[in-house]
């Protein structure tokens, strides 16, 4: 890692979102699981900034990181969930079942 935390030979990502909804205007009625930037959509973006996350890697905004498999860790698992609703499986998160 280089002195900023990126991996030397990798560019910084960039994950600001424009558009995205600042923590004190969000509501919990609004929230959505997965939805890490607070756009109210399941995006590419977020599992980016999940990804950001499980590897230490600094991440800009963020509204809430989720566990979604609800074993009580952020793991990889939780990451290709994510990633699974935002290609179009039909997924339940754990938590979505209660």
């Amino acid at each position: 890692h280089g002195a900023s935390g990126t991996p030397v030979g990798f560019p910084p990502l960039d994950v600001t979102i424009p558009g995205a909804i600042p923590f004190d205007t969000y509501t919990l009625s609004s929230y959505i699981k997965g939805d890490v930037n607070g756009d109210n959509q399941i995006r590419i973006n977020d599992v980016l900034i999940y990804l950001r996350y499980i590897v230490n890697l600094p991440i800009d905004y963020v509204n809430s990181i989720d566990d979604v498999t609800c074993d009580n860790e952020l793991r990889i698992n939780d990451v290709l969930l994510v990633l699974q609703k935002v290609v179009g499986y039909e997924v339940n998160f754990c938590c979505d079942l209660k």
